[in-house]
């Protein structure tokens, strides 16, 4: 069996953008990228068997996210965690898009930026997606 294990983002603020995750998903560090002492990385576990990887820019390559190579965005599923997750966004004023159906799968989702401008998509497991028999957590 096949499935996607981690999302890879690189940054400038490894720091920053570990804490914001952990803060929107409430994700855990599981393990730290280290090289004498200096830490250049973070693997956090979204739910169950979800990763984000996070790691460090070398100083003298400053992050540009309008050339951020192919990346379109990731997007994580997040049934039970979903409302809490879209409302931290709002209070946070971070939505770029609201709350809303997809036009041809028919998914609940919302999306935003997060603070290195990577896009996430959350989306919701209900029974009017034609997603569902796929979407297992």
């Amino acid at each position: 069996m096949l499935r996607l294990h981690h999302v890879s983002l690189k940054s400038n603020n490894i720091v920053n953008l570990k804490n914001f995750y952990v803060y929107l998903f409430n994700a855990k560090v599981v393990h730290k990228f280290e090289n004498n002492k200096n830490v250049y990385g973070y693997f956090l576990l979204l739910g169950k068997n979800n990763f984000i990887e996070i790691l460090s820019y070398q100083k003298e390559k400053k992050f540009n996210y309008k050339k951020n190579n192919s990346f379109n965005h990731f997007c994580i599923l997040a049934d039970k965690e979903y409302k809490r997750i879209l409302n931290k966004c709002k209070k946070n004023k971070i939505l770029i898009e609201n709350e809303k159906r997809g036009r041809t799968d028919n998914t609940l989702h919302f999306k935003f930026f997060d603070p290195d401008k990577n896009l996430c998509e959350i989306h919701f497991n209900d029974n009017k997606t034609i997603l569902k028999k796929y979407n297992k957590l």
